[in-house]
């Protein structure tokens, strides 16, 4: 599914790519601010013990109705914005896995459609802002930071203990419960799934970086 050797990457899927396996350098300032009204890329945060450099990186993908993942540079579905509840630009994630439990809505601005939607509780999308699920974020530690204004965090329902976890084997979305999300498999001992996500600003990053992430990911320079 979506090799980097037959994908030519862009100025804006190198961007990416730098901030979903890294750029090599020593990264950007530490940022821990959702903005709300910002465009955000939300895709899984790599896991050094089960990263694949061949995988094009993968992010939250809503374009046929429901949640899943896909290409990061899809052409539509993968540009998503957090609504908080109670007025006010944005939430601090704080340090040490603490939250200000403001709750948000998913909004995708470019799914079914075209139309703006919403992450609904089964994780299709759903017209009305009304019918959205509620989710709370907690910052999570495997963040990198590599784009400015990145944040890592943890999503979970707000009333529950349901967690928002991916399988980026079968490019798959669920809501799990605590005790399944953290299932390992028999054979190797790894988790099955992944709980962390990172939010990456859609933003352009210097030119330099671009076109050193570009030769390196088509094996030149």
């Amino acid at each position: 599914h979506g090799r980097a050797s037959i994908h030519r990457p862009t100025p804006r899927s190198a961007a990416l790519s730098m901030a979903m396996h890294g750029s090599g350098g020593t990264g950007g300032p530490k940022q821990s601010w959702l903005e709300s009204g910002r465009h955000y890329y939300f895709g899984p945060a790599s896991r050094e013990f089960d990263f694949d450099p061949a995988c094009f990186p993968q992010s939250l993908n809503a374009a046929n109705g429901r949640a899943k993942l896909d290409n990061f540079d899809a052409a539509k579905g993968n540009l998503w914005q957090f609504r908080f509840i109670g007025g006010g630009a944005g939430a601090t994630l704080g340090v040490g896995g603490k939250s200000e439990e403001r709750s948000f809505t998913m909004q995708c601005l470019n799914g079914c459609n075209s139309n703006c939607c919403y992450l609904g509780s089964d994780l299709s999308l759903v017209p009305d802002e009304a019918r959205a699920q509620l989710f709370v974020s907690t910052e999570h530690s495997l963040c990198r930071r590599t784009v400015t204004g990145e944040v890592a965090m943890k999503v979970r329902t707000y009333g529950s203990d349901k967690i928002l976890c991916c399988d980026e084997r079968r490019q798959m979305v669920y809501l799990l419960k605590a005790t399944d999300a953290s299932m390992t498999s028999p054979v190797t001992g790894l988790p099955l799934f992944n709980d962390a996500w990172e939010a990456t600003p859609e933003i352009d990053p210097p030119e330099d970086q671009v076109n050193d992430c570009l030769q390196r990911l088509l094996g030149s320079g």
